[in-house]
């Protein structure tokens, strides 16, 4: 492959509203985790396409959302290769604005749960209606006053199941950092439980390989920050042994309810 470009791609991406996990409630947007597992998958086929089959190692991302996607309008993903640094640049489009950016590595480094029937934290608390969606057991906090959860596995048939159920996807776990934010949002950070929560970046390194038989949890370390835009640091281990498997960073910003109808409001117009 020395000396030969990669090939990139476009694709429309799909939009099925009648999907229970990406719409859980109603929605007057495109969610970001579904943005950003239909992003993953694209640059996942572009790559494999191009230099051959994924195997085991870690997934490097960060991804912006710069404005919200917007429902019944048309998202281009395009993944176009960095030759220099052999990472994707994958960007979501409607029309000419961009609704979000990524760069994604692949890696071969060497990557270093529970079932669906353990409980699972009030689906209110992670903006959930529907609990065959949450990803969370309830919160506890450790004598080193961190917070912690374990990652719940969806039941059989869910959509973030449709890669390999045997494994946790790059999504699966991203999408449980962002309900743990959420939760933290609420609990901790003593948001009411109508605040909108809006997404702003996420940056992870995370094993693609990690078997769904081994538990895992999800810590963060309170910082004293009451700001509404908050970053959150997070760490995904192994509550036995404490191996860490990886690290999510997501940052989101609470508004209430009226100056969320005035931003979407003032987006429309």
């Amino acid at each position: 492959m020395d000396g030969v470009r990669t090939s990139g791609s476009t694709q429309t991406m799909p939009v099925d509203s009648s999907n229970t996990f990406y719409f859980d409630h109603p929605l007057d947007h495109i969610p970001g985790i579904m943005l950003l597992t239909e992003m993953l998958q694209a640059v996942r086929v572009t790559h494999e396409a191009a230099k051959g089959p994924l195997t085991a190692g870690r997934t490097r991302l960060d991804v912006q959302f710069p404005v919200m996607c917007e429902s019944g309008t048309d998202v281009v993903l395009e993944c176009v290769p960095d030759e220099v640094s052999s990472s994707w640049e994958v960007t979501a489009r409607q029309s000419d604005i961009t609704v979000s950016e990524a760069r994604v590595t692949f890696t071969t480094e060497a990557g270093t749960g529970l079932d669906a029937t353990a409980p699972r934290v009030n689906a209110s608390l992670v903006h959930r209606q529907r609990v065959e969606n949450v990803l969370l057991g309830p919160p506890r906090e450790t004598a080193e006053a961190s917070v912690v959860s374990h990652l719940v596995s969806p039941p059989p048939g869910h959509p973030l199941l449709a890669n390999s159920p045997s494994v946790r996807s790059e999504e699966e776990l991203i999408e449980a950092a962002r309900q743990f934010c959420t939760l933290l949002s609420h609990h901790y950070q003593g948001e009411r439980e109508d605040t909108q929560i809006l997404w702003l970046s996420c940056t992870a390194d995370l094993p693609r390989d990690l078997p769904r038989e081994q538990p895992v949890s999800i810590s963060w370390t309170p910082t004293t920050s009451r700001l509404r835009t908050v970053r959150y640091d997070l760490k995904l281990t192994d509550p036995v042994t404490d191996t860490e498997y990886g690290r999510i960073v997501n940052v989101s910003r609470c508004i209430d309810p009226a100056t969320y109808r005035r931003l979407r409001s003032s987006q429309a117009g």
